[in-house]
C-alpha cells in the first residue's frame, strides 16, 4: 500500500506539471487557433533563465522567479506574437505548424549556443530538505508547492475566462475574430494577452519539472512536450478536462513505472506519454478532428517526359563535371547532400502534392538503412528491396491509424510515432548492437564498383535523377491530380466517389518507400548508422528545409538537401554556434510567414518580375492603389474623440457617414467600382440589388473590414480611412454582420458582455437595457447562444445597437432565413432606431421590409449604384437590377 500512494503521489506531481503546461498550451491554442509546437522550448528556456539567475548570477529565488515568470516570460510570448504569430492569421495551417516547428529548434539552438550542454547543471528543489508525511509517505515541500500551484492556476484560471470580461473577450477570439472587432474589442491584443498567459505558464512548468529531473535542453524540452497529451484530452478547448488528462497522464506513467517489468520498463517508459498521446488522437470523436487541414501549395506548372529527361541529364552531366574538381571530404559532404535531397524528395508527393504533414521522415529513412544493413552483409540489391518494402509497410501502417486524422492531429501523431521509434527501436542495442552502430555496404554492379567516392557521387545523382523525373511525372498523372483534389477539397473528392482511404495510404506508401530507398544511399556515404542519425528533432529539420526551399518542387528539396549537408562544414568556422542546422532553420522557417511559397518559387518570380522589366513589359494587371493605400494612414486619438464630440456647425451638420469614391477589390479583383453615398443622421438608407451586387463589400468597407484601395471613408465628417474595426466600434459605428452576427459557444450573457467594449458600460446595465427591448432573451441568459432559434440569435445580434447608443448602425441582410413575422419585428426595431437618431445603412437582397421603413434607397447592380433617391422613385431602376444581376 505504500508503494500504491508513493506512486500516486508522485504521479500526481508530475500530473499537476503536465497539467501546466497543457493549460498554457491550451489558452495559446484558443486565443489565436495555433498550436505552439515551440511550447515545450518556452519552458525550457524559462528553466535555464531561472537557472542561471539563482544559481549561476546568486539571486534571492523568489526575485529571480518575478523576474522570469513576470517579465522574460511575458515578453517572450508578446514578441512571438507581435512578430511571427500575427503574420500566420489567414495562412495555411501548413505554415502555423511549420512557424512554430521552427520557433522550437531556433530556441534549441539558442539554448545550446548560451548553456554548453558539455557542462553539467542541477536546479535545487524549491524549499529543499523540508518533507511531510503523508499516508506514510514521505513528501518534499517541492511536491506540494507543485500540486498547489498547479490547483490555483487552474481555479484563478477558470475564474478569469468565465468571469471577467477579458477573459470572456478572449474566449470571443475563437469564435470570431472578426465579430469580436466589431463588438470593439482588439482580436490582435486579445491574441497577445493569450500568448503572454501560454507563454508563463510554461515557464512555470518548465521550473517547476526542472529540479525533478536532469536540466538538459532536449530532455526537458521533450518532457514539456509531453504535456501535449493532455491538451488533447481538453481537445484543446476544455480547460478542466485539460487539467483532468494531465493528472491522468502522471498517473499512469507513475503507475507504469512501478508495475512494469524492469526489462519492459526499460525500452517503454520514455515512450509512455507518447504512447498516450497517440491513444487520445484514435480515441477522440473524429468530429471533433476537423480543425483544419494544411491546403494544397501554390500548384506548379506540369512539365513534359522530355523536358524532364533533359533536366535530369543535365543535371547528371553537371554532378559528374563537379565531382571532377572535388576532394574527398568534399565529394562526401556533396554525395551527402545529395542524399537528404532524395529524403526530402519523399516528401514532395506526401506533404507537397496532398498537403499531409509527416514529422517521422528519418525514421523510415533509419527502417531502410537498418534492413540494408540487416541483409546480406549490408551491401546487397536484395537489401535494397529489403528497404524500401520494409520502409513502405512502415509508412503504411502509420497511415492506418491516421487515416481519419488530418493537419494539426496529423502532425502530432506522426510526430509521437518518431518520439516513440527513437525509444523503443533506434536506442534499441538489438537493433544497432551494443556498440550503437550497424555496418551499411554500398551497392555495386557488375564491373563497376562504387566504393570510390566520385563514382557513389555520381550514382546518388542518378538516383536523385530518376526519382525526379518519376515525381515530376506524378503531378500530371491521374494519381497526382487525386492528391491535388485530396489536398485541396476533401469533401468535394469523397462527392466524387474517390476513396480518401486509399488515396492516403498509397501517399504514405509511396513517402515511406522513397525515404527506406534514401536510408540505403545514407548507409552508403556513412558506412554505418546508429541511433542518433535518427533522432525525431532531425525529422523536424528535414521538413522544415524542405517546405522552405519549396517542398512541391524537385529543384527545392535539391537546394535544401545540399544546405543541410552543407551546416557542418560552415558550423566549422562559427565555432560560439554550436547547433547551426537548428539555428539557421529555424530562422528560416520564422521567415516563411511573409513567404509560404518558398525560396525557389520567390526567386522565380523575382527573376521573372525583373525580365519583365528589362524587356518594359507590364506586370499582371493589378488594381490601382491596392492595399492600403495613401488614404489608409492611422487617425490619432484625438480626431477620433471627435467623431463624437467634435463641433459641428449649426448650419451644415455633417452627414453621419459619406462614401465617397469607393472601390474595393478582393485580391485582382474589384468589385466596388467608384460608389458615392451620403447617410444622413437619423435616417434608414437601404442599398438594395441582387445577389453579387458588391453591397455587403460596401458595407465592410463602411465598417473598416475591407480597406478601400481608392475612396474616403467619413464618420460624422471625419477621414477613418485605415482605421480597424475595433476603432470604429468604439467611436460609434456599430454593425450587424450578415449570418447571426453572435458568438455560439458563449452565453447570452456572455455575448451581451462583449458589447461594454463599445458601450463603455457596466455588464449589468447592458444586460438590463437588451432584455427591456427583447424581454425574450431573459430567461435564456445562461444559455450558450449557438442552441438559440435563428430569430432569437437575430435578437441578441440586434441588442449590440440598442445597448452601444450608436451614431452610425451597419445591418446587412438582417432578414435572411428568418420567419417573415420576425423579420417584420426587426424592421420595426430598425425604424425606431432611426427616430431615435440613429443614422442606419442597410444591404439587403428582399427590399419589401427594407423599403417599408427606408428614407432613402440606393439601387446597386454590378458594383455600381445605378439610382439614389425616395423608395417611390426608384421602383424601376430596382427591377432592372435584379434583372440585370439575374442575367
Amino acid at each position: 500500500m505504500t508503494t500504491f500512494l508513493a506512486l500516486t503521489i508522485a504521479g500526481l506531481v508530475v500530473g499537476c506539471i503536465y497539467a501546466l503546461t497543457a493549460t498554457g498550451l491550451v489558452v495559446t491554442y484558443i486565443t489565436s487557433g495555433i498550436f505552439n509546437f515551440a511550447h515545450g522550448a518556452v519552458g525550457m528556456v524559462a528553466a535555464f533563465a531561472y537557472w542561471q539567475l539563482t544559481v549561476e548570477w546568486g539571486w534571492p529565488a523568489p526575485l529571480a522567479l518575478v523576474a522570469v515568470l513576470f517579465v522574460l516570460a511575458p515578453l517572450l510570448g508578446a514578441l512571438i506574437e507581435r512578430v511571427l504569430m500575427r503574420r500566420v492569421h489567414g495562412q495555411p495551417v501548413e505554415v502555423s505548424l511549420v512557424i512554430t516547428l521552427g520557433l522550437l529548434l531556433f530556441l534549441i539552438g539558442v539554448a545550446y549556443t548560451l548553456w554548453s550542454p558539455s557542462v553539467a547543471r542541477v536546479l535545487p528543489l524549491f524549499f529543499s530538505g523540508h518533507t511531510v508525511r503523508m499516508f506514510s509517505v514521505t513528501v518534499t515541500w517541492h511536491q506540494l508547492l507543485v500540486a498547489v500551484v498547479a490547483a490555483a492556476v487552474a481555479v484563478g484560471l477558470r475564474l478569469y475566462l468565465f468571469r471577467t470580461r477579458s477573459g470572456t473577450a478572449l474566449r470571443a477570439v475563437v469564435d470570431d475574430p472578426g465579430l469580436t472587432a466589431l463588438t470593439g474589442a482588439s482580436p490582435g491584443r486579445l491574441g497577445q494577452l493569450g500568448w503572454v498567459i501560454g507563454s508563463v505558464l510554461a515557464a512555470l512548468a518548465g521550473i517547476m519539472l526542472a529540479p525533478l529531473v536532469t536540466l538538459d535542453v532536449l530532455t526537458l524540452t521533450l518532457l514539456v512536450i509531453n504535456g501535449y497529451a493532455a491538451a488533447m484530452v481538453g481537445r484543446l478547448r476544455n480547460l478542466p478536462l485539460t487539467f483532468a488528462g494531465g493528472v491522468v497522464l502522471g498517473l499512469f506513467e507513475s503507475y507504469a513505472v512501478g508495475y512494469l517489468p524492469g526489462g519492459l520498463l526499460s525500452r517503454v517508459k520514455p515512450t509512455l506519454p507518447i504512447i498516450f498521446l497517440f491513444l487520445v488522437l484514435l480515441l477522440l470523436p473524429d468530429r471533433r478532428l476537423r480543425v483544419g487541414r494544411p491546403p494544397a501549395r501554390l500548384g506548379g506548372t506540369n512539365t513534359s517526359l522530355r523536358k524532364a529527361l533533359l533536366t535530369a541529364a543535365v543535371f547528371v552531366a553537371a554532378a559528374w563535371v563537379v565531382s571532377g574538381f572535388l576532394g574527398g571530404t568534399d565529394l562526401t559532404t556533396a554525395t551527402k547532400g545529395i542524399v537528404l535531397s532524395v529524403v526530402m524528395l519523399s516528401l514532395v508527393p506526401l506533404t507537397g502534392f496532398s498537403g499531409q504533414i509527416s514529422l517521422c521522415q528519418l525514421t523510415f529513412v533509419g527502417f531502410g538503412a537498418f534492413a540494408m544493413g540487416k541483409v546480406a552483409g549490408g551491401g546487397s540489391w536484395f537489401g535494397v528491396v529489403a528497404a524500401v518494402l520494409f520502409a513502405g509497410v512502415a509508412g503504411a501502417l502509420v497511415a492506418l491509424p491516421a487515416l481519419r486524422l488530418k493537419g494539426l492531429y496529423l502532425a502530432l501523431s506522426t510526430l509521437a510515432f518518431a518520439q516513440a521509434m527513437t525509444a523503443v527501436f533506434f536506442n534499441n542495442n538489438a537493433v544497432f548492437g551494443q556498440g550503437g552502430a550497424l555496418h551499411v555496404g554500398r551497392l555495386g554492379f557488375p564491373g563497376i564498383s562504387l566504393d570510390g567516392h566520385r563514382s557513389y557521387f555520381v550514382f546518388t545523382a542518378v538516383v536523385f535523377a530518376l526519382l525526379g523525373i518519376g515525381v515530376t511525372m506524378l503531378r500530371g498523372s491521374v494519381f497526382g491530380r487525386r492528391l491535388a483534389g485530396m489536398a485541396d477539397s476533401p469533401m468535394a473528392c469523397v462527392t466524387l466517389g474517390m476513396s480518401l482511404t486509399r488515396t492516403k495510404l498509397a501517399v504514405f506508401t509511396l513517402s515511406a518507400s522513397i525515404a527506406g530507398l534514401a536510408g540505403v544511399l545514407y548507409g552508403g556515404v556513412q558506412g554505418s548508422v546508429g541511433s542518433a542519425d535518427f533522432e525525431m528533432l532531425q525529422s523536424l529539420v528535414i521538413l522544415l528545409l524542405a517546405v522552405i526551399w519549396g517542398v512541391d518542387s524537385v529543384v527545392g528539396v535539391l537546394f535544401a538537401g545540399l544546405l543541410y549537408a552543407l551546416f557542418p562544414v560552415i558550423q566549422q568556422n562559427l565555432i560560439h554556434v554550436r547547433t547551426l542546422a537548428f539555428l539557421g532553420t529555424g530562422i528560416g522557417a520564422i521567415g516563411l510567414g511573409s513567404h509560404p511559397e518558398g525560396v525557389v518559387r520567390q526567386t522565380k518570380a523575382q527573376v521573372e518580375a525583373t525580365l519583365r522589366r528589362l524587356r518594359r513589359q507590364p506586370a499582371p494587371t493589378e488594381i490601382a492603389g491596392a492595399g492600403a493605400g495613401a488614404d489608409s494612414v492611422p487617425v490619432p486619438a484625438s480626431v477620433v474623440a471627435s467623431v463624437r464630440s467634435g463641433p459641428r456647425p449649426v448650419d451644415a451638420p455633417a452627414p453621419a457617414l459619406e462614401l465617397l469614391g469607393i472601390r474595393a477589390a478582393y485580391g485582382r479583383i474589384e468589385v466596388v467600382h467608384g460608389v458615392d453615398l451620403v447617410v444622413p443622421p437619423a435616417s434608414v438608407f437601404a442599398v438594395l440589388g441582387p445577389n453579387g451586387a458588391g453591397k455587403s463589400t460596401l458595407l465592410k468597407v463602411a465598417a473598416g473590414q475591407v480597406q478601400p484601395t481608392a475612396g474616403h471613408v467619413h464618420v460624422d465628417g471625419v477621414h477613418v480611412n485605415g482605421m480597424p474595426p475595433e476603432a470604429l466600434a468604439r467611436v460609434g459605428v456599430c454593425t450587424i454582420p450578415e449570418g447571426r452576427g453572435v458568438f455560439a459557444n458563449l452565453t447570452v450573457s456572455e455575448n451581451l458582455r462583449m458589447d461594454t467594449f463599445a458601450a463603455g458600460a457596466r455588464g449589468h446595465d447592458v444586460e438590463d437595457e437588451a432584455f427591456t427591448r427583447f424581454p425574450r432573451l431573459r430567461d435564456k441568459r445562461e444559455q450558450l447562444a449557438g442552441t438559440l432559434s435563428g430569430g432569437e440569435q437575430q435578437m441578441l445580434s440586434m441588442a449590440r445597437a440598442v445597448v452601444t447608443h450608436p451614431s452610425v448602425l451597419l445591418l446587412d441582410e438582417i432578414s435572411m432565413g428568418l420567419a417573415p413575422i420576425i423579420v417584420g419585428e426587426l424592421y420595426e426595431l430598425v425604424g425606431q432606431l432611426a427616430r431615435d437618431g440613429i443614422a442606419i445603412l442597410v444591404v439587403e437582397q428582399f427590399a419589401r421590409h427594407a423599403l417599408a421603413v427606408a428614407d432613402y434607397v440606393a439601387v446597386m447592380a454590378q458594383g455600381r449604384i445605378e439610382r439614389v433617391g425616395e423608395p417611390a422613385d426608384v421602383a424601376d431602376t430596382m427591377t432592372d437590377a435584379y434583372l440585370k444581376g439575374v442575367a
